[in-house]
Formats: structure tokens, sequence, C-alpha cells
């Protein structure tokens, strides 16, 4: 594969010798689908964070178990990211998941990337099963969002503890 951009007029793309032309004109953003779920500010995590307040709520941190050991938001549960994209894996996590009535927040090290395909791919897989999918959320900013807010760092437990 190989391409050729010319930002002035058009840009040309080469595969399986074939070239197409495609004027910059013509060429308009596609609207972004919906996210599936809610996400969750700062705000917000002080009072999902609260003593007691996971009570019924799983709090799923989908990091790697090498990162999650050097550290985690307390009450957290480390599910990698992998099995909820693996279709043999994700209606076991989704198993797991059902004992926690009251919902689901999704967090990794940021919740940029990995937070959101996490909850992504749960919400899909909830919804071919019928099952509820309002109760998914992703806590913004993630881990290091709760790490670096003095108000909440008292929550991250590890290795590091809560000035990693």
């Amino acid at each position: 594969t190989h391409q050729v951009f010319t930002y002035e007029t058009s840009f040309e793309y080469i595969s399986n010798h074939q070239t197409e032309n495609v004027r910059r004109s013509n060429m308009t953003p596609q609207p972004q689908p919906p996210v599936p779920f809610d996400q969750l500010t700062f705000n917000d995590a002080a009072s999902v964070l609260a003593p007691g307040s996971l009570d019924g709520k799983a709090l799923v941190d989908v990091r790697t178990p090498e990162e999650y050991a050097d550290g985690h938001i307390k009450g957290s549960i480390n599910v990698p990211l992998p099995r909820f994209q693996d279709p043999a894996q994700v209606d076991q996590v989704v198993e797991e998941l059902k004992q926690y009535k009251e919902g689901v927040v999704v967090t990794c090290f940021q919740s940029i990337k990995r937070g959101p395909t996490a909850a992504s791919h749960l919400v899909a897989r909830l919804k071919e099963l019928g099952l509820d999918t309002s109760s998914v959320c992703v806590l913004k900013g993630g881990v290091e969002g709760v790490q670096n807010d003095p108000a909440l760092a008292a929550h991250v437990e590890g290795k590091a503890g809560p000035a990693h």
C-alpha cells in the first residue's frame, strides 16, 4: 500500500495497482457515532469514591495486571482490556459484572482510549444480550486524574501509593 498526499487539490491512493482521485472539496467530515456511555467527571468521582458508595457498583480498571499493581483506585477490580475485546471472554466478563446491580464504572490510566474502548465493547455485548446498558460509564481522567487531585489522591493504592 502506497499513499501520496497533495493537500491543495486531491490525494491519490494507490492499492492493488488501482488509482482513485478524490477531490478534497468532496471530502466531508463524517459524523461521529454517539458515545454509548456516560463519562463521570471528577466532581462525580468524589461521590463515586466516597466510603460505601461502591456498594453495588463495579469500578473496573482495564489496565494490565502490572499497571494495576503499580497503583489503582481502592475497591477497583482488574479486568484487562483484552478480555472485553475477545468474543470468547466478553460473556464471562458480563457474567462477572452482573452481580453489580448499581452499575459499572470503567477506568484506566487516563480513560482516554482503553477505558472508553472497554466500555464500548461491554455496552455492545450487553445490547446483543438484551441487557440494560444505562449503568455503564467511564471515569473521566482515570486513575491519573484521581492521583493528581489532592482531594481524591488518598483513594489510590498499590506499590507507588497515592503519590505515583
